[in-house]
């Protein structure tokens, strides 16, 4: 049988898609092989995974199936002796194109589950439909707050975070902690930035701080003049910038604001998207000092935090990202329902109930859902340095059990 993979060359954002190097074939060749011990005790487990693999959002997409291939790959292929067989679709970042791939995911190839997608608009719209067809979907990336709140559905989870949740505790720190009372705040003019910086103004005004400017670009642009002197033009007026973007657009901005003068005048606190592991290369020298929060730091020293990361660099070659380490998380939480349920993916009730009953030591620390099914994590404080000749983001902080409805301490 075949396995449509979904990889692509590591870190190239130019390069095709649906590339599968040596290593890529290998893992998902292993992804249809039962360990020889393994005693077949049903047909494969179908998992769909839909996620960008072209667009501006591609690299979340492809580093998020490395990190699912990865725990797959580490438990045989296989769970109660059953075959998990993975089946990688491409949302192209579009809303249309990843609606069709689910559809053909849940209708025609008869997926036990989904996993993803990183588009909040795709969620947003991916809802009614899973929730009808009573199929599980279990959300990555996409931060649309609704789909855990007012748009809760028993079918749906999310093994990230939604809009608000990274960004009120940040907003938070940002004013009691690092006492900075006026901020600028750059996101992006799309569903989750839109929603990601709602949380962050929302909370910093509560506190007493003072919003100077919102600056707004859109989803991959090329030219971030405009923006940048819209911030410069107001940074005197304020204590720092909260930067809320991701992807190309983050590599952009960082670089920008050095290439403007800016860096070293008022200090950056970023979504720890806007310096992730895969763009600190090139943002070099420039993201140097950016203060960032985000749910993972690959250099934090636990348990299993250098376990991960030594399975990540025995089986990718690389260090692990965050987008790595939120597909195995995603993964493990499957996988460790599974195994509750001896593999009875299709006893659908019992299988959901073993999801919301789900806690594991992840890479990134304790894990658990909520009672709307939205994980509960602690969200850590990285700050870029130099470490070995390289950018790197090293532990600063972290504030623990940071759930959806996270509320300032008194």
């Amino acid at each position: 049988m075949k396995v449509n993979t979904g990889t692509r060359p590591h870190r190239s954002m130019s390069s095709p898609a649906i590339v599968v190097g040596a290593l890529g074939a290998a893992l998902a060749a292993a992804l249809l092989i039962s360990s020889p011990a393994a005693t077949q005790t049903g047909p494969p487990i179908k998992i769909g995974v839909i996620h960008d693999l072209t667009g501006a959002l591609s690299q979340m997409g492809s580093e998020l199936n490395e990190g699912i291939r990865l725990h797959v790959s580490e438990i045989g292929g296989q769970v109660a002796g059953r075959k998990i067989e993975l089946l990688f679709e491409d949302s192209e970042s579009k809303v249309d194109p990843g609606i069709t791939k689910v559809r053909k995911l849940v209708e025609r190839d008869r997926v036990h589950l989904v996993i993803g997608p990183v588009n909040s608009a795709l969620a947003y719209a991916l809802r009614d439909y899973m929730d009808t067809n009573k199929v599980p979907i279990i959300v990555t990336q996409a931060s649309a707050t609704d789909l855990t709140q007012a748009k809760a559905s028993p079918y749906l989870f999310r093994t990230s975070f939604g809009s608000e949740q990274l960004n009120m505790p940040a907003a938070w720190y940002a004013y009691s902690k690092l006492g900075y009372k006026r901020a600028i705040v750059v996101a992006l003019d799309m569903v989750g930035g839109r929603e990601q910086s709602g949380g962050f103004i929302k909370t910093f005004r509560q506190l007493g701080g003072t919003v100077v400017s919102e600056v707004y670009a859109p989803l991959n642009t090329a030219d971030w003049a405009p923006y940048l002197t819209r911030v410069k033009a107001d940074l005197d007026k304020a204590d720092f910038v909260a930067a809320i973007v991701w992807g190309p657009d983050a590599m952009r901005f960082v670089r920008g604001y050095t290439d403007y003068g800016m860096k070293g005048t008022k200090p950056i606190l970023a979504h720890g998207s806007a310096v992730d592991e895969g763009f600190l290369p090139s943002e070099g020298a420039a993201a140097l000092g950016i203060l960032n929060y985000l749910f993972y730091t690959p250099t934090q020293d636990t348990p299993e935090n250098r376990r991960f990361r030594d399975l990540t660099r025995r089986e990718l070659g690389k260090e692990p990202t965050n987008w790595d380490a939120m597909g195995y998380t995603t993964a493990k939480v499957v996988t460790e329902a599974l195994r509750k349920v001896q593999g009875q993916v299709e006893d659908v009730p019992r299988f959901l109930a073993a999801l919301r009953g789900t806690e594991i030591v992840a890479p990134q620390g304790k894990f658990r859902f909520d009672e709307k099914q939205n994980a509960v994590i602690d969200l850590h404080i990285r700050r870029v340095e130099n470490v070995g000749g390289k950018p790197v983001n090293a532990f600063v902080d972290q504030i623990p059990n940071v759930g959806q409805f996270w509320t300032p301490p008194r």
